[in-house]
C-alpha cells in the first residue's frame, strides 16, 4: 500500500469526514472506498459505451425486435 498526499477544498474534507465517521471508518477508508467505486462506475460507463457503439454498427434485426416485443408481451399478461 502507497502513502499519497492530495489537495483537497476544505468542505469536500469536511463532508469525507463527516461520512467516514458517520459510518465507522477512518478517513482513509472511505476514500479508498470512494475512489473504487468511482472507478467502477467509470468502468461499467466505458463499457456501455462499447455496447452502444457495437450495436450502431451492428444493430439487432426488426425480427429480434419484435421476438423481445412478444416475450414483454407474454410476462405482462
Amino acid at each position: 500500500m502507497s502513502t499519497i498526499q492530495i489537495v483537497l477544498e476544505d468542505k469536500l474534507l469536511a463532508d469525507a469526514d463527516a461520512q467516514a465517521a458517520r459510518m465507522g471508518e477512518n478517513r482513509s477508508a472511505f476514500i479508498q472506498q470512494a475512489l473504487r467505486d468511482h472507478l467502477h462506475r467509470l468502468h461499467i460507463r466505458d463499457l456501455e459505451e462499447q455496447e452502444r457503439i457495437g450495436y450502431e454498427r451492428i444493430p439487432d434485426s426488426v425480427e429480434d425486435e419484435v421476438d423481445w416485443v412478444k416475450l414483454f408481451e407474454d410476462v405482462e399478461d
